[in-house]
């Protein structure tokens, strides 16, 4: 037994339930296979380190942030890859700006208590209309 098979045997005794490695026996070019998440998605690969790699990676996911960290929606994830490519920001950065807006937002409705709430979705067209807010001058 290789070190690599050695691996294999220690990683299947180590992953959390609901993650499954194998190989597939029917002469494929890839294979190696790591099937997870509830509708049992496979993903394969070339080598038995590779899938051994990747095995690892989903098992500590799913240790850290439990079971939905297998259970994502690739159009949602392809979407906000898209997002994040306009924007240019990470994720932390964009929290860190829906902070300050948020921040920004309930010092006007203090002074403004007239003006929408800026995080609020709109729920009717009535509530999308123009607001006209007429801030009083400075003394």
């Amino acid at each position: 037994m290789n070190s690599e098979s050695r691996r294999t045997e220690r990683i299947k005794r180590s992953l959390p339930r609901g993650i499954r490695i194998g190989k597939f026996l029917d002469g494929r070019g890839k294979p190696w296979f790591v099937r997870y998440g509830k509708d049992r998605r496979c993903q394969s690969f070339a080598s038995e380190g590779e899938r051994n790699d990747y095995a690892e990676k989903i098992g500590d996911a799913v240790e850290k942030e439990g079971i939905h960290a297998v259970h994502w929606d690739p159009e949602e994830w392809s979407a906000y890859r898209a997002f994040r490519a306009r924007v240019g920001l990470s994720l932390s950065q964009i929290e860190e700006i829906l902070q300050m807006v948020k921040q920004a937002g309930s010092m006007m409705k203090d002074r403004h208590p007239g003006m929408p709430d800026l995080m609020k979705s709109p729920q009717s067209a009535e509530e999308t209309k123009p607001v006209s807010v007429v801030t009083p001058p400075v003394a």
